[in-house]
Parts: C-alpha cells; structure tokens; sequence
C-alpha cells in the first residue's frame, strides 16, 4: 500500500497537538502545506536547517555531519524539522511541556 503526500500531511495534522506541517525545499520553497502553515514558514524553517547544520561539529561521531532533526520550542510552540534527501518535513505542534 502506497501513501501520497497529502495523504501522509493529513495523517500528521490529525494529530491533537498538531497545529500545522509543511514540506518545502533546502532552500526554502515551499512545495505542501497543511493547516496554517505558508510560504514565509517555510523561509524561516529552511535557515533554521541551514543554521543547525553549520553548527554541527566535524570532529562529532557521525561522520556525515547532516543534522537528521531539529526541535525548537518558543512561545507555547514546537517546531520539528528533518530532512529527507532535498526536502525538508516541519511540523508545528502544541509545545505540552
């Protein structure tokens, strides 16, 4: 069984804590969206990447050096980030704690 994109987007968002998700491009340019998540969004998660990966050690046990997932928290929110290959998958949730 296979799943589509906005398939695998509605199933994210059906979450209670979810607010929003988006997957867009390494340099920013969003490709979906669900809930309130837009184009600006999608600007300001690609630099976040951009910024946690150039701060990633070289000398660090994992030779690669790509950062596989960021989490944020501010203002009762949490933003999660990972990349797959050239997208990059954000979700923004509920921040529980």
């Amino acid at each position: 069984m296979s799943i589509t994109i906005d398939d695998a987007l509605k199933r994210i968002g059906a979450h209670a804590q979810v607010i929003s998700c988006g997957i867009f491009t390494a340099n920013g340019q969003l490709l979906t969206s669900s809930g309130t998540f837009d184009a600006s969004d999608a600007a300001r998660c690609a630099r976040l990447c951009a910024v946690a990966s150039s701060a990633i050690d070289d000398s660090d046990d994992d030779s690669s050096g790509q950062v596989e997932l960021v989490r944020a928290r501010s203002r009762g929110r949490e933003l999660i980030l990972t990349r797959s290959s050239n997208v990059v998958i954000a979700v923004v949730v509920k921040d529980v704690i």
